[in-house]
């Protein structure tokens, strides 16, 4: 190597030293706190169930990040999912009723569902057998967002006269 090909050599060292440094010292600094927003889509309030936990983690990414700006959102699964994939929802909660390729997905918890009337309902405090069969006599109100299969052969036994965004 030349003389003149050292020292470009040398001064090319020193700049990329000074480059990593530069990331190391200031730009990994800015990002050692968590900070921006993180957008939730939550379905049927699933966050005021205790076994979801949703307070608990949200509690600890403050925690860690106590400038990030948290966006809850109520709304069906369908519109979850829609948001999830345009970007306007960074994370979201609904039922497992399909797989979308474009969404990665993680299990939360299982959940038996139930058929509930108020105490105004001729089956309220009717024992539960009874009840079953009189279930088909009665109108009933199933979910406007898409269910399971399993769930779907339910609801065609009811007399199904309303829909619900929410349970």
């Amino acid at each position: 190597m030349t003389e003149d090909g050292q020292q470009v050599y040398d001064a090319v060292i020193q700049l990329l030293a000074a480059v990593e440094g530069f990331r190391t010292n200031i730009i990994n600094t800015l990002h050692a706190q968590l900070q921006g927003e993180l957008n939730i889509g939550i379905t049927d309030n699933l966050v005021t169930l205790p076994h979801m936990r949703i307070t608990d983690a949200l509690r600890q990414l403050k925690q860690k990040g106590p400038n990030i700006r948290v966006n809850i959102s109520m709304m069906p699964p369908s519109n979850i999912e829609k948001a999830l994939l345009d970007g306007r929802l960074h994370a979201g909660a609904v039922p497992t009723l399909r797989y979308l390729a474009d969404l990665e997905s993680l299990p939360l918890y299982q959940e038996q569902s139930q058929l509930y009337c108020s105490n105004q309902h001729p089956l309220f405090n009717m024992p539960s057998q009874q009840a079953a069969k009189l279930v088909t006599e009665y109108d009933s109100i199933a979910p406007s967002y898409p269910q399971s299969a399993i769930v779907r052969t339910h609801y065609q036994s009811l007399r199904t006269t309303a829909t619900a965004t929410d349970r």
